[in-house]
């Protein structure tokens, strides 16, 4: 999600999915073991606009407000466990991915980045949605943690009904306003 620390405060839009209290609990017990920095910074999530400041809080927000009017929830359901490179080149990712979802989250995350996000919209790297559950620089560690994820064939049923605008100072999410989907 933040994996390069920041050294001003950023702004970024995220999404905490509504899912049953247990595959809460799951994930974040999967995270607490494989991502123990930002386990406690910040619940599940996904990240739908990365951290940026070329549009200060308040102008994200409203940027949000008027892309997102009437954009519908979005049922997911997440079911395989995937591992990503981070664009640093320094270590690897798992995500828990949606097979239900995955479209219509794609979609949210561009029309974020039209009109005065343009500029930030990232072509030299793919947008995968994701919930981030694992981070490490051993690839094999995350290679076993989705190995073990998909062998377990959990399935994690949820809907995207907020996107929350958020800040983030390198140690500690703040968040700050809340725009609910139709």
């Amino acid at each position: 999600m933040f994996a390069i620390i920041p050294t001003t405060m950023v702004n970024l839009l995220i999404s905490y999915p509504t899912i049953e209290t247990a595959d809460f609990e799951w994930i974040q017990g999967i995270r607490k073991e494989h991502d123990p920095r930002y386990y406690s910074v910040v619940r599940p999530h996904i990240t739908l606009v990365f951290g940026t400041n070329k549009l200060d809080q308040r102008e994200l927000f409203e940027h949000a407000q008027r892309k997102l009017e009437n954009f519908p929830k979005i049922a997911v359901k997440f079911d395989s466990a995937r591992v990503v490179e981070d664009d640093s080149k320094k270590f690897f990712h798992t995500f828990l991915v949606p097979s239900e979802g995955y479209d219509e989250i794609n979609k949210l995350h561009d029309l974020l980045y039209e009109d005065s996000m343009a500029s930030e919209l990232r072509l030299d790297i793919p947008f995968i949605p994701h919930i981030g559950i694992g981070t490490s620089v051993n690839e094999q560690d995350m290679s076993s943690l989705a190995k073990q994820i998909n062998e377990g064939k959990r399935t994690i049923h949820g809907l995207l009904d907020i996107v929350t605008s958020v800040q983030f100072d390198g140690t500690e999410v703040e968040d700050l306003d809340k725009i609910s989907l139709s």
